[in-house]
């Protein structure tokens, strides 16, 4: 079993768990990323969920998303960008907040019900 130190950053995808990953490693991950695949990078040691996700849908599109906590701040939006998800997810993983600001989101909290 393995422990979890509060505020650890865990990126996962397929096959792979890493902790506190290096923004050139989620950078390299995002670049390899192959359709259907998928990059989660979630923080432990806080009372609520804060996690950012993409996935390279089979159009080729990437699909962002991020929770803020709780479900109702769940926020999702769509790029052609390797660089914008790349840089977003490096910039989570730093808990920058200016990564935002590269997207028009929509809220999603709705599809998941009341916590």
């Amino acid at each position: 079993m393995v422990t979890v130190v509060a505020n650890t950053i865990v990126m996962r995808t397929s096959g792979l768990v890493q902790h506190n990953p290096t923004e050139n490693r989620i950078r390299a991950l995002v670049g390899a990323l192959s359709r259907d695949g998928h990059v989660v990078l979630e923080q432990f040691g806080r009372s609520s969920s804060y996690y950012i996700q993409v996935w390279l849908r089979p159009d080729g599109v990437f699909q962002l998303e991020y929770r803020a906590g709780s479900a109702s701040e769940h926020y999702q939006t769509r790029t052609e960008s390797r660089e914008q998800v790349a840089s977003a997810l490096s910039g989570w993983s730093k808990g920058e907040s200016a990564w935002r600001d590269d997207f028009e989101w929509l809220s999603i909290g709705e599809w998941f019900g009341k916590e």
